[in-house]
């Protein structure tokens, strides 16, 4: 559990917290990987380089295509609150999903400056309904654990260490939730490391965002950002000083951000731009509040990483057969397949199109009723009454700008509509990039501007006006005036639309100006409001029958009689009501429409589920909610329950129960465990009301024992004198405690688990063997610093305490002020060191490892050698002696003024009973060994090494030298085995002798076959049998893949229906040359039949040169053609390395590299290391530096060390052989500690190039061109022209 921590200040409460800093652990967890795996950091390279391969060659990740993962939580709790409920999970899940997806309700925070490259990863996650076994699952395992916490040493990976396995990391996502000690939020690991440990490691305190979560990080976002690692994206800032996290698009950084920064938020990075830090980035360290995006960089590098290293996640089927869906009968999209209620349960139907002319806001199910809108008048007292309309107003266009992707544009654009009534269009949306004033424009066809409005707007999205008075016509234009977005762009989508948007028959927009792809831009325009007035209205008189038979006339044309005379003769009696008899309250009776008419029935409770606001009347359907624990694996589960209120258990369940009697306010209770903390309580005056039950519904640890007592203030208890109160106690359904007459207080113990722990040394081969003790470890001292106020302090003051048994002080919880490096110190009574270790601290937090033993013994010190910078010490809330299990009493402080009131430095400390062994007891001592004896002391020499493998004999795979089964045995399944076979059974394993194959059955065939069963199909036919024939030469012969040194044959399957192929044979030779080179494929001639071989690689040639070739087949009927199908090739040019490479040191961190060329190249990619023999080499410019770029800067070096550095040259643009042959250099240099700082700040442009290398004018190049401007100081900045 996290621990926050407050010290009173001398005049104010200061709150102290000691993790409100972002810890992701990747980093450390990388490091510690490397030094356990040597080979990781080169399977890391060889996937980054896939991964740069894999954007070459698919650039364009953007598709409709969503990546959904499967996702595994394992929650791992040693307590009941850190066994979470399904509830917080499912929250963690949907989290992930808004983050990946760009539908987080903060992504309007996004500043300006960065939102057109704020992605939408197309990436989301689901819990598993299908575990690896097949089996349906709810996606999350619950592991009960004696481990408190775990570190970043992978302990919680494995059921061996008190956690759980993961499921197979190849297709599933593994999520483990529990306690991280050291201040810790989570760490992951990238791509590349050992697959039984794949996975995120969340804290349970900052895990989803209901429940445990923890601010202020508490909305789920350590999650994501260590799927981000998963998902191999680095931190922002790259882990260095100005380092690089191989994304173009995000600035360059000088190191990690924290709390809640203001925007912009500058570094001093030359690449860090005008906008400064993305700090609201998910790979940066501020709080969850201020993060809200992942870049477009960033999202090809996760989807380059599922496509190369995380493939199996494209075929998993974790997911299949979702048993999430709505549970509840009643509803309209009741799932009778569904098991776990996801909350999509709708009770209110109607038309859910918003174009419709009858659309109900609070439908959630479509019940087939919406009616389409027709624009025009509807009066029909009107000139341009329209007796087809059923609309003067609708809504249409693009509804708004998320139909796909897009951004501000600044350019005159517009769009294209028809007309077909006259109309006027009254308003739209818009999306403004900042505050301007804009000229809007409706045109006609040709470009002249019918009607105008010019308008100030505000940045973002709001509505205008614009009252435009549209005339029936074609190919009208609906824009801006020349040059109104200048400098400031409105939103226009570049993907998503989907022309023609009919607006209720009114307007047909065809689609945009764009001049490249009409159809594809979407400008400016969104939620269009068009009207159509009635004109002309004429009042028409009528007549209405008054309360006492009198008729009159309304002045309105609607009145209840066309003439005076029905209406005299009608109007007999007033009766108020509903007069339409399809309306649910019609009423016969009535003679008059008191406007009372209801069209929409359904639920009229406000507090039932189904509630309809627009309901006018009840139909009995409400449906009521039921608050309860809805999760099926809790103690507490209702069945019966709608709605989750948080209430579930998953520990045991005690429920107290008090009836109070005349005095409520004197009665009070407390729950105390075995440790003697207090569970819950409540105190006297909480209860008021007399003669009322109360109840509480607790739920408990399964393994702890707890004490109840009652109280009263009066000492006359709750009965029988003054009322009949009275109280009961129960625990998982059964009474443990139940009264009322009582005098002060009652109280019932053992309640629970109730173990009474015995420690002692229970190793029975020692000298100190205790066969009472249960358990050889406590924990004790002051616990939590939250007992009393506090400071952190410098002096070297210790605990004093005696030693009862042989002990072991294991570890303790020390809190530090700042990193720093402190000695800890065992002394004996007079000062001298007994033990002492020297540990690294980080702030805040962490337990540390001690190891001390003590003997028997009294008035001992624990203390330290001297501390540069506090540990905290309580000078308040302290309460000697503390005893730690019978082993260890604390009785005071070293403090000289009130040794009694101060505790120094040492928290929940660990102490062990040490077992006291004889001088010799012999056995294995190799804890690997099959018989390792845990309490020899002298190695016999007996052990037993293990030899992993599978022990079943009868099993496939059985392994008659391994003695330690690994749970890799298969079992034997018997069939035919050969793939060609009738009954290949591809399951099998061992096979039996049944395979049956078809062939050909005709004797006179040269392929005929004795022991085919049938012929060459199940329908017995002889279309495989083959006769001796003329057969032709090779023909489609092609060469591909020429380079320097090799080429590719390639020819056509030459084998048919009456020609198998014997042999066919090629040769080549340099021209000029006598003796040729042959290549054959198949066996000597005569000895089989029907070599199919299509290609073949040549290797070993000579660059530059020209060969000649031709062929030679031989057929299986003895049909021969000699050398034919002749010609020539010639062989690319060496790949020559780059020349001249010159380091040149910029800064005392930076050098820049540049060379010379002699060829054309693609790429040269330059390796560094420390100028020291066994240190590894790391590239430079990630993959490779491409053409036509002569130079490229490396940060992050050390000043006064000496590197060398080593090149090699690539001529193809996608790697492979065709490059240098070998790595030139190397070439060193030694980085200088100072370094003079020119005065000029001049940097001018040298050229612009294409991407051949061609010097271009960016003018005139055409629209999606890749450009490179090259600067004086070497730099080159990559620009693309897209519109």
């Amino acid at each position: 559990m996290k621990k926050l921590f407050f010290m009173f200040l001398s005049l104010n409460l200061s709150f102290i917290s000691f993790s409100q800093i972002r810890n992701c652990g990747t980093m450390q967890y990388l490091e510690y990987l490397k030094s356990e795996d040597p080979a990781l950091e080169q399977r890391m390279e060889k996937n980054e380089i896939n991964i740069q391969q894999w954007i070459q060659n698919a650039p364009e990740v953007s598709s409709s295509a969503i990546i959904t993962i499967p996702v595994v939580v394992h929650v791992v709790y040693y307590t009941s609150t850190e066994n979470i409920s399904t509830a917080q999970v499912q929250s963690q899940i949907d989290i992930l999903n808004e983050d990946f997806r760009r539908l987080n309700a903060d992504a309007s925070n996004t500043p300006s400056a960065f939102q057109s490259i704020a992605a939408d990863s197309e990436i989301e996650f689901c819990l598993a309904t299908i575990d690896p076994n097949g089996n349906s699952t709810t996606g999350i395992t619950r592991t009960s654990t004696s481990q408190s916490s775990f570190s970043t040493n992978d302990n919680v990976k494995y059921s061996s260490s008190g956690g759980i396995d993961a499921w197979n990391t190849a297709e599933y996502l593994n999520i483990w939730v529990c306690d991280l000690s050291g201040g810790l939020l989570g760490y992951a690991q990238f791509p590349g490391g050992n697959s039984s440990e794949d996975g995120v490691v969340c804290d349970v305190a900052y895990f989803g965002n209901i429940g445990t979560a923890t601010s202020p990080f508490e909305l789920g976002r350590t999650t994501t950002h260590e799927v981000g690692h998963w998902l191999n994206l680095r931190h922002i800032w790259g882990d260095a000083n100005c380092g690089d996290d191989y994304c173009n698009d995000t600035p360059t950084q000088q190191s990690s951000n924290s709390g809640c920064p203001s925007f912009p938020s500058t570094s001093n990075c030359s690449a860090n731009g005008s906008n400064g830090d993305m700090f609201m980035n998910y790979m940066d360290y501020t709080y969850d509040a201020c993060m809200n995006l992942f870049t477009q960089d960033q999202k090809t590098r996760m989807i380059a990483a599922i496509n190369t290293s995380r493939s199996g996640l494209l075929s998993s089927n974790g997911c299949q057969g979702s048993g999430y869906g709505c549970t509840n009968s009643t509803a309209y999209n009741y799932d009778p397949n569904a098991t776990i209620d996801d909350g999509s349960c709708c009770y209110i139907s109607g038309c859910t199109d918003v174009l419709s002319v009858n659309y109900n806001s609070t439908a959630c199910y479509d019940d087939g009723s919406c009616i389409a809108s027709i624009l025009g008048c509807t009066n029909p007292n009107s000139s341009n009454f329209d007796p087809n309309a059923n609309t003067t107003l609708s809504l249409g266009g693009a509804l708004d700008n998320t139909i796909g992707t897009g951004g501000y544009f600044n350019g005159d654009q517009y769009l294209n509509f028809d007309s077909y009534k006259q109309c006027i269009i009254r308003s739209a949306m818009i999306y403004s990039q900042s505050i301007n004033t804009i000229t809007f424009e409706l045109r006609d066809n040709g470009g002249n501007v019918i009607d105008d409005t010019t308008l100030s707007v505000i940045a973002g999205q709001q509505r205008i006006n614009l009252n435009f008075d549209v005339p029936i016509a074609n190919d009208m234009q609906l824009g801006v005036s020349n040059g109104a977005l200048s400098n400031i762009g409105l939103y226009r989508n570049n993907a998503g639309p989907s022309y023609p948007y009919n607006i209720a028959s009114a307007i047909n927009i065809t689609n945009s100006s764009a001049t490249t792809n009409p159809y594809g831009y979407y400008y400016f325009y969104y939620d269009i409001e068009v009207e159509v007035p009635c004109l002309n209205v004429t009042i028409p008189s009528s007549w209405d029958c008054g309360a006492q038979g009198v008729c009159s006339d309304p002045g309105t044309g609607n009145g209840q009689y066309a003439t005076l005379s029905a209406c005299q003769l009608n109007c007999i009696i007033t009766v108020y009501g509903c007069t339409n008899p399809i309306a649910y309250n019609y009423d016969p009776n009535a003679t008059i429409d008191d406007g009372s008419c209801c069209y929409i029935g359904g639920c009229t409770d406000p507090t039932a589920t189904n509630y309809n606001s627009l309901a006018c009347l009840d139909d009995g359907s409400c449906v009521f909610p039921v608050a309860g624990c809805t999760d099926s694996t809790a103690t507490n589960y209702n069945p019966l329950a709608t709605t989750d209120d948080g209430s579930c258990c998953y520990g045991d369940q005690l429920v107290i129960t008090i009836t109070t009697d005349n005095y409520p306010l004197e009665t009070s209770w407390q729950l105390v465990n075995q440790s003697g903390s207090v569970v819950q309580s409540i105190n006297a005056g909480n209860l008021t009301q007399s003669g009322t039950s109360y109840t509480w519904n607790i739920c408990l640890s399964s393994t702890d024992c707890y004490d109840f007592t009652i109280y009263d203030t009066y000492g006359d208890g709750i009965c029988c004198t003054h009322g009949n109160g009275s109280y009961s106690v129960s625990y998982n359904g059964i009474v443990v405690a139940s009264g009322g007459s009582f005098n002060s207080s009652e109280t019932t113990s053992s309640i629970g688990s109730c173990i009474t722990s015995v420690i002692g040394c229970m190793n029975s081969n020692a000298t100190n063997y205790n066969p009472t003790a249960n358990t050889g470890t406590a924990f004790g001292g002051i616990i939590d610093p939250n007992v009393g106020t506090g400071s952190y302090f410098t002096a070297n003051q210790y605990l004093v305490l005696d030693c009862i048994q042989e002990s072991k002080i294991v570890s303790a919880v020390v809190y530090t002020q700042s990193s720093n490096t402190i000695t800890f110190e065992l002394r004996d009574n007079v000062g001298s060191v007994i033990d002492d270790t020297t540990l690294l601290l980080i702030v805040g937090g962490q337990r540390i490892d001690l190891n001390f033993n003590v003997p028997i013994g009294t008035d001992y010190q624990l203390g330290v050698s001297a501390i540069g910078s506090g540990l905290w010490r309580n000078d308040g809330g302290v309460n000697y002696p503390y005893d730690i299990g019978g082993l260890v009493n604390i009785k005071y402080s070293s403090a000289s003024s009130n040794p009694y009131g101060f505790y120094y430095f040492f928290y929940d400390i660990e102490v062990e009973a040490r077992c006291i062994l004889p001088i010799n007891i012999y056995g294995c001592t190799d804890s690997t060994s099959t018989n390792y004896n845990p309490n020899a002391t002298v190695d016999d020499g007996s052990c037993i090494s293990c030899i992993y493998g599978c022990t079943d004999s009868t099993s496939f795979n059985y392994n008659i030298s391994a003695t330690c089964d690994d749970g890799s045995c298969i079992l034997v399944l018997y069939g035919c085995i050969d793939p060609t076979a009738v009954n290949y059974y591809p399951s099998a394993n061992t096979d039996d002798g049944s395979c049956l194959f078809y062939g050909c059955t005709d004797p006179t065939a040269s392929n005929y076959n004795a022991t085919a069963i049938v012929g060459c199909d199940a329908n017995g036919s002889t279309s495989c049998c083959t006769y001796l024939a003329n057969c032709g030469p090779v023909t489609g012969v092609n060469l591909t893949d020429i380079i320097h040194d090799r080429v590719r044959f390639n020819w056509d399957n030459m084998n048919s229906s009456t020609c198998d192929v014997d042999q066919i044979r090629f040769r080549y030779r340099a021209i000029g040359t006598t003796s040729y080179s042959t290549k054959t494929m198949g066996v000597p001639v005569g000895s089989g039949c029907n070599t199919s071989n299509t290609s073949k690689l040549v290797l070993g040639l000579t660059a530059n040169t020209t060969y000649e070739y031709d062929f030679k087949i031989w057929y299986c009927n003895a049909s021969i053609v000699n050398w034919h199908a002749g010609g020539t090739f010639t062989t690319a040019p060496d790949c020559n390395n780059v020349i001249n490479i010159v380091p040149t040191p910029i800064t005392t961190t930076k050098t820049q590299f540049c060379w010379d060329t002699i060829s054309t190249y693609a790429f040269v990619r330059l390796q560094y290391r420390e100028n020291v023999p066994g240190s590894s080499f790391s590239n430079i410019g990630g993959m490779g530096v491409y053409s036509p770029i002569l130079c490229k800067d490396k940060n992050g070096l050390t000043p006064g060390l000496t590197y060398r550095v080593m090149w090699r040259t690539w001529c193809n643009p996608n790697g492979g052989p065709y490059r240098s042959p070998q790595w030139d250099g190397p070439v060193t240099w030694t980085q200088p500690t100072s370094i003079r700082i020119s005065d000029s700040n001049e940097n001018s442009l040298l050229k612009v190039v294409d991407i051949l290398g061609r010097e271009v004018n960016p003018s005139k190049v055409i629209d999606n061109t890749t450009l490179f401007y090259i600067y004086n100081d070497g730099t080159v900045e990559k620009k693309i022209i897209i519109e």
